[in-house]
């Protein structure tokens, strides 16, 4: 009836308003969930909505076509809680990041899959909506009028001329006729009765009966065809067959035909009837898809052979392979036996999950959520087939599992409890539903450690579980967990060789949480611990991948540490001691393999071993893009790194342009994945540097530094986004771009303000780029924010090290000097920050820095009338100045000012003649010094010794003339001319 379009769509103005509105919202992604019972016009909802959304300028895609190749696009999946959890975030992974408006409406009869999914997109910085279908018509008033809409296009179609006399089902108040398919449904049937002169049912149940009673009529006439040769029973059989299991090309159907006598003959009568879309296939189910649960439903329910056709259809063949079609057999009878429907139906699929529960492994992981509402005693046996991971299986298993949990009766003991919920904090991590993991590990601890007697072992274990879960999402209580269940079994270790193996997991925790606090000498400690205790354990008693694992910490943690010729060893022992464990569990440890593979090609890179990197590379590649393909929620992290391993490869042979690609779609798949997106967009900005495309990179740059503030960066992505930072703060300082010099100081202070409130040991390294953010506002004249910016790198150092201390004290006295704040704090913070400057001992930096504080330092004590403290500075550190100036020219300027300040001092303190040499050494100095300031000053002192000493009259007043077509600032002309006057009247008195 959906895709004939019989009956004309109507109502639903409500509904499609609300989806117009969601759809023209300004979020770049977003998903509704559009959920309701099946025949409540979904499907046709969707349909409307997607043409309106045509016409209205968007692109479309859905499973019945495409419209448009260009702008905003609509997406429309059907069925979405019977998709794959796993392609359904693939589907997301293709649109995040694009640059055009993308919707994703997913029309789908549960509930059950979304909020997994609703997580994933909330990674993806998408936003999420869902909206529950309303029955069409709610009242009997409505229902009469969609019902007399459909009467009268079905009589159309059937050449019914009265359609007017048929009346609608007595019991239209009945909840089932609040489904529009129900309504359809009776239509058809009301039209086909008045037609053939009977009675129609006036029950919705009886409905689909009615409608496949015409079905087994039509079969029976087609039997008076020469040709057609399959009777109703055979043909009923074909049809229950097709229900179950779906079109098939031919040589499947066959097979799985192979109950039947003549399997050809009733396939080809069955094709004639029920032609597939596909010519290839065979099989064609009834549509709509509720119409073939109910027919599998009623058939189950009244004939005898069924049971045992189910039974043959899903039975395994010798070589013990899944049946053909078993993901929709299982899926279709999960439907009909689904709450409201066929609950019989319930019980043929629990007997048949009970036989052999493997069937619903086969069938997926999609059809595991669906099977959810079956008994517990149903899921704990297909619970126990599980495998300990499957990327196909990892959402289905945890939801299958999560409603055993949901449905524990509550006398059960709380070991059996807490055990259930490790379990289940284990399958949420595995399907990528972090935000379960917390509760669930917490619970489980709690419950452990309050059992009486409990043996500690028993706690440690769940200790460790819990600390290995939560180590990327709660490094903290990890740790805090890590560090009790390490104690509980170092006690016991010695004599409890179970004891001792679970010790390896907890030290795995704290070694990587230490290499991640950069502490590699107490990581590697941890790992070498753990590598031991591995070597002593029997393999089968081993944790995880126990030995595999722990060399794959110390070789991580050796590489990190800069030891690449000792890593690689310690990474090849990796491979090959992960080879048990994966005899034993194949599909269980592919994403630990890739991660060796991973660090062996960097390590092998670093060595010089090209051809041997590239090979780890590409093994890396191919195990994470194929696991990314079948979970992104678990793995698309990993394969992102991976390909950052791959671009860095490229980099180091000098192919950037292969180097930017990969990083590029290492970017792209992070999307919405933020601490990896922050680590591949500090990659992506790092090949671009090294590729001399430095203007590119700022806003990677700040969109990874917004990432780690908002998630409280580790120290590793910190340590890599800063480098990258301070590289790109280098070049801009070269090319003169001060403005843009504080945009980025200003988020790297952001940055390590961040790691603070996340970590500890870094109060220091703020304090040094709150300096060097101050610096930048003084460069730019911005003395008020320099103040705020340089009182807080003050208080942070007030009670340590004084020379630090001394360098900020300095820059402080500088902003409040130059902001023109009281005379006495200037010059405290100025006094104490020269006498314990670094700046005294060497040359470098801070000798910069210690000049530039003596040369506020100077005046302000000239302004503050300390004229005399004022020269004895200048004469305690001139000498210094001067030998700076010869080691480093570029400070030849700054020496040229001091003596223009000093002289000035003299003369002010009444040293007449020694403020007349200073100034001749100055002028001397300045001769070869480009800066204008500074030779402005040291004729300006020039000019002033000479007016004090009445000497050089004509040199003063040629100086003067000078100084004044230098100087800029309006202070400095103001005095310039003051001492001409001086100079002309001194020289009036001369020439009298």
């Amino acid at each position: 009836m959906t895709e004939h379009e019989i009956v004309e769509f109507t109502g639903r103005v409500a509904e499609l308003a609300e989806l117009a509105a969601w759809r023209d919202g300004a979020a770049r992604l977003s998903a509704l969930w559009l959920h309701g019972p099946g025949g409540q016009g979904k499907t046709r909802l969707g349909r409307r909505f997607a043409a309106g959304s045509a016409k209205a300028g968007w692109r479309v895609e859905a499973s019945w076509g495409a419209t448009g190749q260009r702008g905003d696009l609509l997406v429309v999946v059907d069925y979405a809680d019977r998709v794959p959890h796993t392609d359904l975030v693939a589907l997301f992974d293709r649109h995040t990041g694009a640059r055009h408006r993308t919707r994703i409406l997913l029309l789908a009869r549960s509930t059950s899959p979304w909020s997994a999914l609703r997580h994933e997109l909330a990674g993806r910085d998408a936003t999420a909506a869902d909206l529950s279908l309303p029955a069409l018509a709610d009242s009997v008033a409505d229902r009469a009028r969609v019902f007399a809409l459909a009467r009268d296009a079905f009589a159309k179609a059937l050449g019914v001329t009265d359609a007017d006399v048929i009346t609608p089902p007595a019991d239209l108040d009945h909840p089932d006729f609040g489904l529009a398919l129900s309504l359809h449904m009776a239509a058809l049937v009301a039209v086909d009765a008045h037609l053939r002169q009977v009675t129609p049912p006036t029950r919705p149940a009886d409905l689909s009966t009615y409608l496949l009673d015409r079905e087994e009529a039509h079969w029976v006439r087609l039997l008076q065809r020469p040709d057609f040769r399959t009777v109703p029973h055979a043909m009923r059989r074909a049809v229950f067959a097709a229900c179950l299991i779906g079109a098939r090309p031919y040589a499947e159907a066959t097979r799985a035909f192979a109950y039947l006598s003549d399997p050809q003959t009733v396939l080809i009568d069955h094709s004639y009837c029920y032609p597939a879309a596909d010519p290839s296939h065979v099989l064609q189910p009834l549509l709509p898809d509720r119409l073939a649960e109910d027919f599998l439903a009623l058939t189950l329910r009244a004939q005898q052979w069924a049971e045992s056709d189910l039974a043959a259809l899903l039975s395994r063949p010798a070589d013990g392979a899944a049946p053909i079609g078993v993901e929709r057999a299982i899926t279709f009878l999960a439907a009909a036996s689904a709450p409201g429907r066929h609950p019989d139906v319930a019980t043929h699929l629990e007997a048949l999950l009970q036989n052999d529960p493997r069937l619903a492994v086969d069938a997926g992981g999609a059809a595991l959520v669906a099977l959810t509402h079956l008994s517990p005693v149903t899921l704990v046996a297909v619970d126990i087939t599980f495998p300990v991971r499957d990327p196909n299986l990892d959402v289905g298993m945890f939801a299958v599992l999560d409603a055993v949990v949901t449905t524990l009766p509550d006398a059960i003991d709380d070991a059996t409890r807490a055990a259930l919920l490790m379990r289940l904090a284990t399958r949420a991590w595995a399907a990528g539903v972090t935000e379960r993991l917390v509760p669930l590990c917490r619970e489980a601890v709690a419950l452990t450690r309050a059992l009486p007697g409990i043996d500690p072992v028993e706690l440690a274990m769940k200790l460790s579980n819990a600390s290995e879960l939560l180590a990327d999402i709660h490094t903290a209580e990890a740790v805090e967990m890590a560090e009790e269940a390490r104690r509980l079994l170092t006690a016991v270790a010695a004599e409890d060789s179970e004891a001792a193996a679970l010790l390896i997991s907890p030290l795995l925790v704290l070694g990587n949480a230490a290499r991640n606090a950069r502490d590699h000498e107490r990581a590697l400690g941890l790992f070498t611990q753990a590598v031991e205790q591995a070597q002593r354990t029997d393999e089968n008693d081993l944790p995880g991948y126990g030995l595999a694992g722990a060399l794959t910490g110390l070789g991580q943690t050796l590489m990190v540490a800069g030891r690449y010729a000792d890593a690689l060893p310690v990474l090849q022992r990796a491979v090959a001691a992960l080879d048990g464990p994966r005899s034993r569990h194949p599909m269980a440890f592919e994403s630990e393999r890739s991660a060796i593979h991973a660090l062996l090609a960097g390590c092998l890179q670093r060595l010089g071993q090209g051809s041997e990197s590239e090979r780890h590379s590409r093994e890396a590649l191919a195990t994470t893009g194929r696991l990314a393909e079948l979970n992104p929620a678990a793995h698309a992290d990993r394969h992102a790194r991976a390909l950052l391993v791959d671009a860095a490869r490229q980099a180091d042979i000098g192919d950037f342009r292969a180097a930017e690609e990969l990083a590029r779609r290492a970017v792209d798949i992070a999307r919405g994945r933020h601490p990896v997106l922050a680590q591949c967009l500090v990659g992506l900005a790092g090949f671009l540097h090294q590729a001399g495309q430095w203007e590119q990179v700022w806003p990677l740059l700040d969109e990874a530094s917004e990432l780690a503030i908002r998630l409280g960066a580790d120290h590793t992505l910190a340590d890599m986004l800063s480098d990258e930072l301070d590289d790109h703060l280098t070049r801009l300082e070269q090319a003169g771009r001060t403005a843009d010099v504080a945009i980025v100081r200003r988020r790297v202070v952001e940055l390590t303000r961040s790691m603070i409130a996340h970590h500890t040991g870094t109060p220091d390294l703020l304090a040094r780029r709150l300096d060097q953010f101050g610096v930048t506002l003084i460069a730019l004249d911005k003395f008020t924010e320099a103040t705020t910016v340089l009182r807080e790198a003050v208080t942070i150092r007030e009670h340590g090290d004084p020379e630090p201390l001394a360098r900020t004290s300095g820059l402080l006295g500088t902003a409040l000097y130059f902001d023109g704040a009281p005379g006495e704090e200037v010059l405290d913070l100025l006094t104490r920050a020269v006498a314990d400057h670094p700046g005294r001992h060497e040359l470098g930096p801070d000798r910069g820095m210690l000049v530039g504080a003596l040369l506020v330092l100077l005046p302000a004590l000239v302004q503050n009338d300390r004229h005399t403290a004022a020269a004895e500075l200048g004469e305690q550190w001139v000498d210094l100045l001067a030998d700076t100036a010869r080691a480093d020219p570029r400070l030849a300027d700054q020496h040229v000012l001091f003596l223009a300040g000093l002289s000035m001092a003299l003369v002010l303190a009444g040293q007449v003649a020694s403020a007349a040499t200073r100034a001749d050494q100055a002028l001397a100095a300045a001769t070869g010094v480009g800066d204008d300031a500074a030779r402005a000053a040291a004729l300006h002192a020039f000019a002033m010794s000479r007016v004090v000493s009445g000497q050089d009259v004509e040199q003063a007043l040629a100086a003067n003339s000078e100084s004044i077509d230098l100087f800029t600032r309006p202070g400095d002309l103001v005095a310039a001319h003051q001492i001409r006057a001086s100079l002309l009247e001194m020289a009036d008195q001369k020439r009298m």
